[in-house]
């Protein structure tokens, strides 16, 4: 996300210092938080991916055990029980890990603090349901046990779908709500700043069609933002739904940061044009390079971000699958 927030930076060849420094220094701080715990959060779920994926060879051969629970022996039954705690665990992790990953958004993201609250009360109730799990198979001692905390779950995270859904959907919407406001801030600054040029020189006249450029960019960034917004406020509790609307507020947002691209490379033309008509240079050519390097770097991580939401989600489900699978041929 750094490479919009970008403007910001470039903002600096085009306006007086301070303000916009200050305002950048705030900013950049608040994005790195975001970016550095959003890291962690990462990194713990893929631990724990990593983890669950070790034991589910372990899991298969369980499944394949009860399915002739009759025939089992003692020694294979005690396995069983064992490997499928082991898994039902595993899952747990993962799933306390995603909540992770949304409560790290949900902690710095530009929102309401009602709102914030709202959804931090969500996450931490189903961290407790995740808890009481725990606990359950823990207690466990049985196929039969394990069997029905292992349903449990599987109700108790499709309930929980679409709320996680609907609120990655809204947390990724306002982080491009606040880039866009931003945005929208630098193009009344800009405007001012050329109109204090003498509007009678072509590249004068030049430079305010590209700036009519940007403008245009982020009215089309703000029109698929609207449209995101008015897609995941549709999603209720119905779980194939939610993932429709979600896929579709994903597509919007995905467009919207398309134009909010194009934007930043029309405003690194105009800040070009600028700096060569008035012979201002705040900021050397050395620091944009650096500047540059670090946008192209974050930008992948953002998309990383969107991505990674989704793949929790269908790995989640995937889980759920394999464990409604040993439930059914359990039962036969």
């Amino acid at each position: 996300m750094k490479k919009i927030f970008a403007l910001l930076i470039l903002s600096l060849l085009l306006f007086s210092v301070a303000p916009i420094d200050a305002r950048q220094g705030e900013r950049g701080e608040w994005e790195e938080k975001v970016i550095e715990d959003y890291k962690q959060a990462t990194e713990r779920y893929q631990t724990n991916l990593e983890r669950w994926n070790e034991v589910k060879e372990d899991y298969q051969w369980a499944k394949e055990k009860v399915k002739r629970i009759n025939d089992i022996s003692d020694v294979d039954k005690s396995k069983a029980i064992e490997r499928i705690d082991i898994f039902l665990s595993r899952t747990l992790d993962r799933m306390d890990s995603h909540l992770d990953i949304l409560t790290a958004w949900a902690e710095k993201i530009n929102i309401t603090e009602e709102r914030r609250a709202q959804i931090l009360e969500d996450i931490e109730n189903k961290r407790a349901e995740l808890n009481e799990f725990r606990n359950e198979i823990d207690s466990a001692a049985t196929i039969e046990e394990l069997r029905a905390i292992s349903k449990d779950i599987k109700e108790s995270w499709n309930g929980f779908v679409p709320s996680v859904k609907r609120i990655s959907g809204e947390l990724l919407t306002q982080r491009i709500g606040l880039i866009i406001e931003s945005s929208e801030e630098l193009s009344v600054e800009m405007h001012a700043k050329l109109d204090n040029l003498s509007q009678n020189d072509s590249e004068v006249q030049e430079m305010q069609g590209i700036l009519d450029d940007y403008d245009e960019k982020i009215t089309l960034a703000k029109e698929q933002y609207e449209l995101a917004k008015d897609v995941y406020e549709q999603i209720e509790n119905d779980s194939e739904s939610a993932t429709s609307l979600f896929e579709q507020t994903k597509e919007y947002l995905q467009k919207s940061r398309e134009y909010l691209k194009e934007a930043h490379q029309i405003l690194k033309e105009l800040v070009k044009d600028y700096r060569e008509f008035t012979n201002v240079a705040i900021i050397d050519d050395d620091e944009d390079e650096e500047n540059e390097t670090d946008d192209e770097n974050e930008s992948e991580d953002d998309s990383d971000d969107e991505n990674e939401t989704e793949n929790d989600l269908n790995e989640e489900n995937e889980t759920d699958d394999e464990n409604e699978s040993e439930e059914n041929e359990t039962e036969d």
